[in-house]
C-alpha cells in the first residue's frame, strides 16, 4: 500500500484553490478552498491523509461531500465528522452507507445547489457505478466525478445497467469543454494502456503520456476526455464504426466489458 500524499495547494480556475490528497494506492480526496480560510473536503476516505493536509494548510473543513458510498471514499468520514462537528455532510438522497449519528447531513437531489458563502456547488446525479453516485460541479467549472468518470476511463458498472452509466457519461459530456475533471482514482496509466488498443489520435495520447510522466494530471479537461477517452468516444459515430458497433450503448457496453478483463 502506498503512503498518503497530501499535495501542495495549486490554483485552479479563478480564485479557487484545489488540493489533491492521495491515499492508499490510487485514491484521491479533494480539498476545495472556501471563504474565510475554510475548506470543503470531497470524498473523505482517509483520516490520516486528510488531517495531515488540513494541518499543513491550517484550514478547517465546513463540509464533507461524498460522491458515493464505496468504503474507500468514506472510510474517514465518521472520525472526521466527530472531530469537526461544525462541518455538514452532503450525500446523495439514496446514500447506501451508514452516516455518523448526530451529524449535520444534507441528502441532496439532482440539480440541487449547495451554497457555501459565495461558492455554489451543483449536485449531479450520475448513477451507473453505483445507485448513489453523484458528481459535484462548482460554478467556475471544477467537476468532481468520484468513480463515474476517470482520466481516460470510467468506473465499473454495478447493478444499474450499461445504459444507465452511459446516460450519466453523456450528461457529463454535455458540460462546457473547459470543465476541469477531478476523479476519485488515479488509473491514468492503466487507462492509457487500454486506450492505446483503440483507434485513437496518437498525438493526443502521446501528450497524455507526457502529462502522466511529468505529474501534470489531474486535473484533466472535458475537451481532452472527449478527444481521448474511449468511453466518451462511444458517442462518436466514426469511432463506433471502428468498433463495428451500430449504437452508442452497443459501443459503450463492448468497451466496458473489454476493460473489465483488460490486464
Amino acid at each position: 500500500m502506498a503512503a498518503d500524499h497530501p499535495s501542495e495547494l495549486t490554483k485552479s480556475g479563478s480564485a479557487d484553490a484545489i488540493r489533491a490528497v492521495r491515499y492508499d494506492s490510487d485514491n484521491y480526496a479533494w480539498i476545495l478552498a472556501a471563504e474565510s480560510g475554510n475548506v470543503i473536503v470531497i470524498d473523505p476516505g482517509s483520516v490520516r491523509a486528510i488531517e495531515a493536509a488540513l494541518a499543513n494548510a491550517h484550514k478547517n473543513p465546513i463540509a464533507f461531500l461524498c460522491t458515493h458510498s464505496d468504503s474507500d471514499h468514506i472510510m474517514g468520514l465518521a472520525a472526521l465528522a466527530g472531530k469537526y462537528p461544525q462541518a455538514s455532510i452532503a450525500v446523495h438522497h439514496g446514500f447506501a452507507a451508514a452516516l455518523p449519528p448526530g451529524a449535520r447531513v444534507q441528502h441532496c437531489h439532482d440539480n440541487e445547489v449547495l451554497q457555501f458563502g459565495a461558492m455554489r456547488i451543483t449536485c449531479m446525479e450520475t448513477p451507473g457505478h453505483s445507485g448513489d453516485s453523484m458528481c459535484f460541479l462548482t460554478d467556475d467549472g471544477a467537476l468532481f466525478t468520484g468513480d463515474t468518470l476517470f482520466a481516460a476511463g470510467c468506473g465499473r458498472v454495478r447493478g444499474n445497467g450499461y445504459d444507465v452509466m452511459l446516460r450519466s457519461l453523456c450528461r457529463i459530456a454535455a458540460l462546457p469543454p473547459d470543465t476541469r475533471v477531478y476523479p476519485g482514482h488515479d488509473y491514468l496509466e492503466e487507462n492509457l494502456r487500454f486506450t492505446a488498443t483503440m483507434p485513437h489520435d496518437a498525438k493526443r495520447i502521446g501528450s497524455r503520456r507526457a502529462a502522466l510522466a511529468e505529474g501534470r494530471e489531474p486535473p484533466s479537461t472535458l475537451a481532452l476526455e472527449l478527444a481521448t477517452n474511449p468511453f466518451l468516444r462511444a458517442m462518436d459515430p466514426e469511432f463506433r464504426k471502428s468498433l463495428r458497433a451500430q449504437t452508442a450503448p452497443e459501443a459503450f457496453t463492448l468497451l466496458r466489458r473489454r476493460k473489465n478483463s483488460f490486464i
